[in-house]
Formats: structure tokens, C-alpha cells, sequence
């Protein structure tokens, strides 16, 4: 009884609780919907904030709709954001008066501030989506709010929050499942920047923002209030500026030569590009090599031209220029392409000399297993005193074209024909491996590269091989008796046979060597030897002797062998006391072993 009255009383100031804060909804209600209407009056914000909407029922849908898909710098997107009465039980029969309705614009997370459907502030991204002077949104036709004019104007400047006030009235949600029940406010955006906060998966240069909406409302059925928040995702792309460039054409050794880069404009428009134009100049004809030469300028003024520095040949020859483009916050990087026809300069020597066309013949090293070093050599022949280095370069594993960067590059100084050697580079992957070289020429002698991917210049590097490890080498039985029947169970007698298992970390040849201690006699040079008539008088001693032997191929895990006794068809262990060495082989003779013993009985 007792137990009854406490959950009655429970009950009831549950219910009273409840009905003085529905009250003060009342009372409070309207003072919210002035604030959408442009009063000051924030007193209403807490209290909303406070209330479940589990209680009552009053229950919202929101939908902020984003393009999937944006590229900064693009204007006048559409964009809109629906809010639908989605209350069930006693609520479901009255309306719901719109008393706010908030939208976050890009957020880098999925999952508002309660109560407010803010961004959190770790994840806030303010800026990146603007709405277009005068900020308005209009509602549908066919929905709640057809032909109403929304300001749209600053909540959180922090966030980028922003609240949609209906001109003139109010927006009334009817039941749910009548035409009504849908207000849906259009309006547009300009992609003005990109996003720092990733809230999903995008690609290169892209980044995943969330449009957070918000809403609250009052049913007319008892003035409760419901609140809802929903999201939607945006891909936003950096904006693409294009680059061109054109190097000088033609010069001699040892006059200058330089590159120029024409920064253009995306398309769409962007925001105006800032970071830097770097130019690399290099004799190798797929730009693989280090480049003999870089020099680095600051994007000051956005579109436009960016000349580079200039350097001075000592060599004759072909080469080739690429200006990249860094990129920003808001564009992305780009890059002239290697061997582009306006990016190539042809050295030629001076007038008065005639440079010799030296040949360069390149052998790698022998294929190795992971952690053997590889290497490789050129032979530079035909050369006039040639001077100069020659660079090593090496790539892989399995880039037989030789793309991108080496791996590892070694520099050898020239000093006449002759043989010259990169240092040594260790594999830590398998696969196969291609050493490219290049003498970089002189005054006198022009440049020469050996080719990529040449059958003398590729290293096949095999997978590692480890020591075979042998563990957990048991026996079924120790003491057993040999036969030639299945093992049966006897109270008087050993079992018949045994097993014995071992695990192996890697496939392996395993030998068994059964041996046994005998007695014997001691002879010259301290052998211990078979006691004979001629040697009885000698000290006695106890020699091991190897009765038999059994060989398998192991597998990776645990191996059993079940033996009793028999070492082939027509010989067996007698009777005594062993021991099993157990041996593991690999293919390159690293070997380890096990013992155990066991004893035979009659």
C-alpha cells in the first residue's frame, strides 16, 4: 500500500511538473515566434531548450537540401530546407505552429548541439556557403508555407548559424498526411570557400560538409512543443586554376635560361589564387631524376605570369622544365606536364667547341632476398675527358616505368672514362627493381641517359627467407613397445608406438635421427669405439650411435608423426632407451633442431 501511494504521488508531481512547464509554454510560445518576427525578446530560448519532445508527442521532420556535389566558387546555387509535422498520438490531430527554424550551412559534423542544432564549435566551418544579397528565401508552392518570404538572417556568427523568419505571419504545419503539413523554403548559396572539417569521405581536393537544420514548434492540441534536427551532405571541390608555362627555347652553354608559368583562373571563378609556382629543370626525359635546378615563387597578385630564376648550363643537351602550382585552402595544386613542347630548352655547346657524344653501358647487381643490398654501375665511354657527374637512380618496386621520384638515388663524380659505381641500397619489399643513370655532361660532352626499364638495369628482389623455428616438440607416450598392430589399450603393457608432433614457423625439410648410447672402448686419439677381443682391456667409454634415420617435408604449424618403431619395411629400433633429434632445413641450408628421448620395452 505504502509502495502505491509513493508511485501515485510520483504520478502526480510528475503530471504537475508537466503542466506548469506546458503553462509556461504557453505564456512563452509567443514570445519565441516574436523573435523570429525581429523582436529582441531571448527569454523564450531556455526554456525550448529544456522541454523533451518525448513527452508530448510533438514531433518534426527537417531536411536542409544542399547540392550533392560543388566546386568552389560557383554562385547561385539552389538549395532549400523542409520542415514537416510528424507528431503521432493525441498530437497527431492538431496543428503545429513554426516557431523556429535555424539552418548551419556547412558544419564537419553530422550531429548538432542540443537544443540549439548549432555546430559544434570544434567542428564549426562558418563561410563556406553564403546566401546572395538580400538574404530571402521564398516558400514553395504546394506546401504550408506557399509564397511566404523568409528573411534569413545571423544567429552564430562563430558557426555560420542562420534563422529563417516569416514575413508577416506565422507558418502553421496541419496534421500529418494532409496537404499542409510540409512548409519547404527555397533559396540560393555561393560556394565562397572550403571547408577545414572533413564530416565524411571525399576525394582529392574535396572535403565533406554538413548542412545541419533545426526546428521547433507548438501542437495547438495542448501547447506542447516538439523540436527536430536533420542534416544533409555537400562535396565540396577546390576550385581548378589552369597553369601554362614557356622556357626558352634554345641556348648555349653557359648563358642563362628560365622558365615562365601563366597562372589562369578556375572555371568557375574562385577565390583568388595565393601559395606558390615552383619550377624544376631536369636532364632526365621523363623528369624522374633530381632536377639540376628549382627555383620557387610566391603567387602575389592571383592570375597571371610568374617568371622563374634562371640557371646556366655547363653541359650541352635537352631540357626539360615543370612549373607546379602549390594550391591554397580553396585551389587546388596543378602542374605542367614533363616534355611539354614549350617547357623543352635545346642546349647547344659554343661556337667553338664541338662536344663529343659519350655512350654510358649500365649493370645492376645480382637478384637478391629482402634485406640484401643491390647496386648498380655505368661504363662511360667515348667521352673528351669528360667531367661532370653521374647520377643513379633507382624505382620500385614493380614501376618499370620508371614514374615519379627514385626511391634512392647515389651521385658518383666523373673524372675521364671509365667505370663508376652508385652506392648500395637494401629492399626492405620484394619485386622487381629498375636503376636508371644519367651523366649529367660538360662543356665538351653531351648528356647521355641510360634507358628505363632495360633487362641489365632490373633487380629481382625475392621475398625474405627466415631461419626455420622449430617449438612444441612432444611425444605421446614416452615409454612404448614396438609392434606392428594399431595401438591397443592394456593394463599390463606400454601402448604400442607413439607420436610424435612439433610445430614449424615456415615449410621446411625436417630429418629425424633416432640415437642411443652404447658402451665402448677408448683407442687412439681418445675414439670411442665398439669393444672388440683386441680392445677389451681398454678404458671404457659410451659412444652415440645413430640407428636410423627418417626424413619429411614440413609444413608451416603443427606436424605429427606417428611411429612404432619402424625405420623402413625391413628394419626397426630394438629394444632401449633414444634420442630424437629433430632437424629443419630450409632451402638456403639455415637449419635448427630439437631433441627428446624415449625408451622401447619388449
Amino acid at each position: 500500500m505504502r509502495a502505491a501511494v509513493a508511485h501515485n504521488s510520483a504520478k502526480w508531481i510528475g503530471g504537475l511538473r508537466r503542466r506548469i512547464l506546458i503553462a509556461l509554454l504557453m505564456l512563452t510560445g509567443l514570445a519565441r515566434w516574436r523573435v523570429l518576427a525581429g523582436g529582441a525578446a531571448v527569454m523564450a530560448t531556455m526554456l525550448f531548450a529544456t522541454v523533451s519532445p518525448a513527452w508530448a508527442a510533438v514531433e518534426l521532420g527537417v531536411t536542409p537540401s544542399f547540392p550533392s556535389n560543388v566546386t568552389v566558387g560557383q554562385t547561385g546555387l539552389a538549395a532549400s530546407i523542409q520542415v514537416t509535422n510528424a507528431s503521432t498520438a493525441t498530437q497527431s490531430t492538431g496543428n503545429v505552429t513554426l516557431t523556429e527554424l535555424n539552418l548551419v550551412p556547412a558544419c564537419g559534423a553530422t550531429t548538432p548541439t542540443v537544443g540549439t542544432g548549432d555546430c559544434p564549435t570544434a567542428d564549426a566551418d562558418p563561410g563556406v556557403f553564403t546566401v546572395p544579397s538580400p538574404p530571402t528565401g521564398t516558400g514553395e508552392a504546394g506546401t504550408a508555407c506557399a509564397g511566404t518570404t523568409f528573411t534569413i538572417s545571423g544567429v552564430d556568427s562563430s558557426t555560420g548559424q542562420v534563422t529563417f523568419t516569416p514575413i508577416g505571419g506565422s507558418v502553421v504545419l496541419t496534421p500529418p498526411g494532409t496537404a499542409d503539413a510540409t512548409c519547404r523554403i527555397d533559396f540560393t548559396i555561393n560556394v565562397s570557400g572550403e571547408p577545414t572539417h572533413d564530416a565524411g569521405t571525399a576525394g582529392t581536393n574535396s572535403v565533406q560538409t554538413a548542412a545541419l537544420g533545426f526546428a521547433l514548434g507548438q501542437s495547438s492540441v495542448d501547447a506542447s512543443v516538439g523540436e527536430a534536427s536533420g542534416y544533409s551532405l555537400t562535396t565540396v571541390t577546390k576550385a581548378q586554376p589552369g597553369i601554362t608555362a614557356a622556357a626558352t627555347t634554345t641556348g648555349e652553354v653557359g648563358a642563362p635560361i628560365s622558365d615562365t608559368a601563366t597562372l589562369a583562373p578556375a572555371s568557375p571563378a574562385g577565390p583568388t589564387p595565393t601559395g606558390s609556382i615552383t619550377f624544376n629543370l631536369y636532364q632526365s626525359a621523363t623528369c624522374s631524376m633530381t632536377p639540376v635546378f628549382s627555383s620557387t615563387v610566391t603567387v602575389t597578385s592571383g592570375p597571371g605570369s610568374y617568371p622563374s630564376g634562371s640557371f646556366t648550363p655547363t653541359s650541352s643537351g635537352t631540357y626539360h622544365w615543370t612549373a607546379s602550382y602549390s594550391g591554397d585552402a580553396s585551389n587546388a595544386g596543378a602542374t605542367t606536364p614533363c616534355v611539354d613542347s614549350t617547357e623543352t630548352t635545346t642546349v647547344t655547346p659554343t661556337s667553338t667547341v664541338t662536344p663529343a657524344k659519350p655512350t654510358l653501358a649500365t649493370t645492376a647487381s645480382a637478384p637478391v632476398a629482402v634485406g640484401g643490398a643491390i647496386s648498380d654501375s655505368g661504363v662511360l665511354a667515348g667521352g673528351s675527358d669528360p667531367t661532370g657527374t653521374i647520377e643513379f637512380g633507382l624505382f620500385g618496386p614493380s614501376n618499370p616505368t620508371c614514374s615519379g621520384a627514385p626511391i634512392f638515388t647515389s651521385t658518383a663524380k666523373v673524372g675521364g672514362d671509365g667505370t663508376y659505381s652508385s652506392g648500395p641500397f637494401t629492399p626492405a619489399v620484394a619485386g622487381t627493381y629498375d636503376f636508371r643513370a644519367l651523366y649529367t655532361g660538360d662543356a665538351g660532352n653531351t648528356a647521355v641517359e641510360s634507358a628505363c626499364g632495360a633487362a641489365n638495369e632490373s633487380v629481382v628482389v625475392s621475398p625474405a627467407t627466415s631461419t626455420p623455428v622449430i617449438s612444441s616438440v612432444r611425444q605421446s607416450v614416452r615409454r612404448w613397445r614396438a609392434g606392428k598392430s594399431l595401438a591397443r589399450i592394456s593394463s599390463a603393457k606400454p601402448p604400442v608406438g607413439t607420436t610424435f608432433s612439433f610445430t614449424l614457423n615456415t615449410a621446411a625439410k625436417v630429418g629425424f635421427a633416432f640415437t642411443a648410447k652404447l658402451a665402448g672402448r677408448k683407442v687412439k686419439h681418445d675414439r670411442c669405439v665398439a669393444q672388440t677381443r683386441s680392445n677389451r682391456h681398454k678404458p671404457s667409454c659410451t659412444r652415440i650411435v645413430t640407428a636410423g634415420r627418417l626424413s619429411f617435408t614440413g609444413h608451416a604449424g603443427t606436424n605429427r608423426v606417428s611411429f612404432d618403431g619402424r625405420i623402413s619395411p625391413t628394419k626397426k629400433l630394438a629394444a632401449g632407451t633414444y634420442a630424437l633429434v629433430v632437424t629443419a632445413t630450409d632451402s638456403s641450408g639455415k637449419a635448427t633442431s630439437k631433441q627428446l628421448r624415449f625408451t622401447i620395452v619388449k
